[in-house]
């Protein structure tokens, strides 16, 4: 709900605030250090208390001038004492060098200690900082959080509110209460009526926060509309606003033309496939689709032989032009397959290259060195079960004789690639329980 806040509202700078923030670590005297030259000030206390390197010093003293080293020492000091590593501060100071011209003893230490009562301590307040450096130096984080305390939201949900969207912080209450009452609840209404529950709401808007920051009104509930009466089944189209809801955000007519082009790919409405290959469609520009078209040409595929492959799975057009690339050209050159046996198995292209198919062809080779695993098991079927099946069948069933198919599991053994005396076995057809869910990959 945040994240929808923050894109709607008018953005207002904070305002500058003078003030000290690091402990004073010991440092090295020099003449530079000595010199009443600003820039020469800014350039030492960088190096010295910041274990900046000198390129680093120089490109960030051409945005800052210290004019007290002992406010700046403070800054240090104080940030030094919440948890901030070295490397944070330097990260911190980088993104945003007016942190150390910032009241340490108020501002600073108040919006720490604000943070902190709202469970942002240790690596948490380093996310923060790192979502939106300037989250410090606010003078306004604390109305802020009274606002949301007054409208009914709990120091949980406050949490979790600004850890996606830091840039609340930043605006007036008066902007967050126009939005609010203008956007996020009629939104909520709109949002209710097609998902019927105040839990499904809360389901649909933690799957894509974006949701709330669209026009419910005029474009989820006309496209919602239009599905229904196609004929798509209520609870479809419920499935993907769980999962997704963004596709569903786009204007009428845009959104009937792509309903027309999945229906002339001959997807029936009544069926799950329908609502996917509606959302793939809605989440691909042309140029992206061209894009992946000409990676499966690349390999002596057609363009109907890409639109088979969408026809039976596509979400895998989610799947990006680079990934397309590596796991087409890893099956050819490393498995020796053929290109027109993977198209024919789209569900490949959702598993993650790294951390799914080299760890199991890591895990195979060395259980076929030992005779274990013959080629009439079909490396396709292997590739298309569930993670949990494998393990059972490949790494836990044969980890006492061969201990090393652990370590290929987790990618602690290379994979050079089997040395094939015959043509791999591709089986059309594999017992449903072997096949996965394909959740996507949230590979590249």
């Amino acid at each position: 709900m945040i994240h929808v806040i923050s894109q709607n509202l008018r953005r207002i700078k904070p305002s500058t605030i003078n003030g000290s923030l690091f402990s004073a670590p010991s440092f090295r005297t020099s003449n530079r250090e000595n010199s009443t030259d600003p820039q020469s000030l800014t350039l030492s206390f960088l190096s010295n208390s910041c274990g900046f390197s000198s390129e680093s010093a120089s490109s960030t003293c051409r945005k800052l001038n210290i004019g007290k080293k002992e406010q700046s020492d403070s800054v240090l000091i104080l940030l030094k004492s919440h948890g901030l590593k070295e490397t944070d501060i330097r990260y911190l100071i980088t993104s945003r060098p007016a942190i150390l011209m910032v009241d340490a003893n108020k501002t600073l230490n108040h919006n720490i200690e604000l943070l902190g009562s709202l469970g942002f301590s240790g690596t948490k307040l380093v996310k923060i900082i790192n979502k939106l450096p300037r989250i410090l130096e606010t003078s306004k984080a604390k109305l802020v959080v009274e606002f949301f305390t007054a409208y009914g939201f709990s120091e949980e949900q406050i949490t979790d509110m600004i850890l996606r969207c830091p840039k609340l912080f930043s605006y007036w209450p008066t902007v967050l209460k126009a939005t609010l009452e203008n956007r996020l609840i009629s939104g909520t209404v709109v949002l209710k009526r097609i998902v019927l529950i105040d839990e499904n709401v809360l389901k649909a808007i933690r799957a894509d926060i974006c949701i709330i920051r669209g026009d419910l009104k005029n474009m989820l509930e006309p496209n919602f509309r239009t599905l229904i009466s196609l004929g798509v089944p209520k609870a479809n189209i419920l499935k993907s606003i769980l999962f997704r809801p963004r596709w569903l955000l786009r204007r009428p007519e845009q959104f009937s033309k792509i309903v027309q082009e999945v229906t002339i790919l001959g997807f029936d409405p009544k069926k799950m496939k329908f609502v996917l290959a509606l959302h793939s469609l809605s989440s691909l520009s042309r140029s992206k689709c061209e894009e992946k078209i000409k990676v499966f040409s690349s390999f002596g595929l057609s363009r109907d032989e890409f639109f088979l492959a969408f026809e039976l799975q596509s979400i895998c057009m989610l799947t990006s032009a680079k990934k397309f690339r590596k796991i087409m050209s890893f099956f050819v050159q490393k498995l020796n397959f053929q290109p027109s046996s993977i198209f024919r198995h789209p569900n490949l292209f959702l598993l993650s290259l790294e951390k799914r198919i080299i760890p199991g062809c890591s895990v195979l080779q060395l259980l076929m060195s030992k005779d274990l695993f013959e080629w009439n098991n079909s490396l396709m079927r292997v590739f298309l079960m569930t993670e949990k099946i494998f393990l059972e069948n490949f790494v836990t069933k044969y980890q006492h004789l061969v201990p090393e198919v652990v370590k290929g599991h987790e990618c602690k053994r290379e994979f050079q690639g089997f040395n094939l005396n015959q043509p791999v076995k591709l089986f059309q057809k594999m017992p449903t329980a072997c096949i996965m869910s394909c959740p996507r990959s949230n590979d590249p």
